[in-house]
């Protein structure tokens, strides 16, 4: 049985299907797990980069490192393939520049660390090794290596963690049985209030409950106030602003009053009905004349239409 020889890749040798050893990536290991990926596997340069950075943020997340968002790393992924596609462009030029550096790239750039630590990565370490690590494997040649696993630091990491989902746990209830006591204390007598008070404090209950936020029930939207707002023109939203100010300037708590961009919109809207019916009724008023509109607009019935004579008297009078 015979197995497909792999392609080099120029100035990287042989594509790699996954990254091993005992250091952090380089970036030359992570450079050959994506062509892995790109030209064995046939996948898009995106994905390719996802693949390899996965790999790369499981190594870093062994060592206890921290590291920045997966999305940066594909872009730090991707920026390094520009730059190997960059070189494969001039490698048939005979300049003297791009054999220059074609020959540092294999030997100075890729087994260089691929640093993707936080900015603040030495100040969130509290382990003085790992930051002596970090440090090393920045260095030309990253000295040191990853060792087996502390078992005395798993279990403290452990311990930590369990002790941290059970307080969160708690919290839950803990909020209940405040919300029980208060419910409680308002619908029993000052004595019972009292009771409730002492076995809360009893139990460890440091602070009441939170005070829910309630909807306002005063308004302060006045026919004279929203006439105001709409001659001036103003947007609902920017009423908002100057009435709850006002209110505000004079004493008044905004949270008790009604005011919404939609209840401002609403009143507003209320009123130029209503003033738009006002003014109709006053216009038509002054405009009723005399004669057969006159009675047309009195509804008159025929019997109780006048006779033409009298039609006469009214247009000469």
């Amino acid at each position: 049985m015979t197995t497909r020889k792999q392609p080099e890749v120029w100035l990287l040798g042989h594509s790699v299907p996954t990254i091993t050893g005992a250091k952090l990536p380089s970036r030359g290991d992570v450079l050959r797990r994506f062509f892995y990926a790109h030209k064995e596997e046939k996948k898009t340069v995106q994905q390719s980069a996802a693949e390899a950075a996965k790999e790369v943020l499981d190594f870093w997340t062994r060592a206890r490192i921290p590291t920045i968002a997966e999305t940066s790393v594909r872009r730090k992924i991707t920026g390094l393939f520009d730059e190997w596609k960059i070189l494969s462009k001039s490698k048939n030029n005979s300049g003297v520049t791009p054999a220059e550096k074609q020959k540092t790239f294999p030997k100075e750039s890729l087994p260089d660390l691929l640093d993707i630590a936080h900015s603040d990565a030495l100040t969130l370490m509290t382990i003085p090794e790992d930051k002596e690590f970090l440090l090393a494997q920045r260095e030309k040649g990253r000295w040191g290596s990853m060792v087996g696993l502390d078992k005395k630091l798993k279990e403290s990491v452990c311990r930590r963690e369990s002790s941290l989902s059970c307080s969160r746990q708690q919290t839950p209830k803990g909020e209940e049985m405040v919300e029980l006591e208060s419910s409680s204390s308002e619908s029993s007598s000052p004595a019972n209030t009292a009771n409730t008070s002492t076995s809360s404090s009893d139990a460890g209950v440091a602070s009441p409950p939170k005070r829910l936020r309630t909807r306002g029930t005063k308004s302060v939207l006045s026919p004279d106030l929203v006439g105001a707002l709409d001659r001036t023109g103003v947007s609902s939203r920017q009423a908002l602003r100057i009435v709850a100010a006002t209110a505000s300037s004079l004493g008044h708590d905004p949270q008790e009053l009604v005011l919404h961009p939609e209840s401002i919109r609403q009143a507003r809207a209320k009123y130029r009905s209503t003033l738009a019916k006002d003014i109709r009724d006053f216009v038509l008023l002054p405009f009723i004349g005399t004669g057969r509109s006159f009675l047309r607009t009195m509804a008159l019935t025929p019997k109780d239409s006048p006779s033409s004579s009298q039609e006469k008297e009214w247009r000469s009078s």
